[in-house]
């Protein structure tokens, strides 16, 4: 009895100042009331009240959702996988052609295989992207969801993939990783991985040469950064065609280049229905860009 009287007589008075502190900064204003004098009722409803405040918190954060255009871009042959972060709605993917003399450009592959094929695919579409450069694989909703479908499939068809095409699929985070580091450039070790996996994954695709280029053309790295600056134009933004041109790293290929087969074909369609410019995925001294289809004598 005597205690209590003491400590209720010796309890300093919590001023009107630090009571709105506690009020609305619990998290600085409540550890002011830790020092001597100050009764554990007022302690205990302060560190209460921020108990609270944290709980609240908490539960308001908001539950991130991956935009739709992260949704994957659908490969032909390739099995299903999410698209792609850059896909437009006026870009498609176009089946490839029969090369001459009847053979198929796009080799038989099994369906890991093509499931490879579309990572690197999915790769190539961000590995200039100042995002990634940014993020690295730490974002779990875009590349490190990529980066954990690589691993997945490492994981699971790893050495099988070995014996089919001699390429395992944790190279390709080797790769991804290349390109981190460069911003999106090639190095000396991303072009040997590079042509590794491209001989691996086309083995019997015509060799370089099959095609020449028909006139002066560039070739870019980023083919849905070249169809943005194709409708930038169409709709009068000049800017932003030239922003989008300058981010799509193009090259000037002269004419009589030798080109590989195509990889991949896409189309942009034109605004009013005025139909589609195709585009083909090659090979040209090592590099694989993107070059108008029309632009190519096979």
């Amino acid at each position: 009895m005597t205690g209590t009287i003491t400590e209720a007589a010796t309890s300093r008075r919590v001023s009107t100042r630090l009571k709105i502190g506690v009020i609305f900064v619990p998290f600085v204003f409540a550890w002011l009331l830790l020092r001597h004098g100050y009764s554990t009722l007022a302690r205990w409803l302060a560190f209460g009240w921020m108990a609270i405040g944290i709980l609240l918190f908490a539960l308001a954060r908001p539950n991130p959702k991956i935009p739709e255009q992260q949704r994957p871009v659908a490969i032909p042959g390739a099995v299903e996988t999410r698209p792609t972060a850059n896909q437009l709605d006026y870009v498609h993917e176009l089946p490839l052609k029969t090369a001459k003399g009847g053979r198929a450009t796009a080799t038989a592959l099994s369906v890991n295989g093509k499931q490879l094929r579309a990572l690197w695919l999915e790769l190539e579409g961000f590995r200039h992207d100042p995002k990634f450069h940014a993020l690295g694989f730490d974002n779990p909703f875009q590349y490190g969801e990529w980066r954990g479908r690589v691993r997945a499939l490492d994981h699971s068809a790893g050495k099988a993939m070995i014996a089919e095409i001699g390429f395992p699929p944790g190279e390709l985070l080797t790769l991804g990783g290349e390109y981190l580091k460069s911003k999106g450039m090639r190095t000396k070790r991303s072009d040997e991985i590079e042509q590794r996996l491209d001989a691996a994954l086309n083995p019997k695709s015509v060799a370089v040469g099959a095609g020449r280029v028909t006139q002066d053309t560039e070739g870019c790295m980023n083919f849905d950064l070249v169809a943005k600056s194709l409708r930038e134009l169409e709709n009068g933004d000049f800017p932003a065609s030239d922003a989008a041109h300058n981010e799509a790293n193009c090259d000037t290929i002269p004419a009589g280049s030798v080109v590989s087969a195509p990889a991949v074909r896409r189309a942009y369609d034109w605004l009013k229905d005025k139909g589609q410019r195709v585009y083909v995925r090659v090979q040209v001294n090592h590099n694989q860009v993107w070059v108008p289809e029309e632009e190519i004598s096979y």
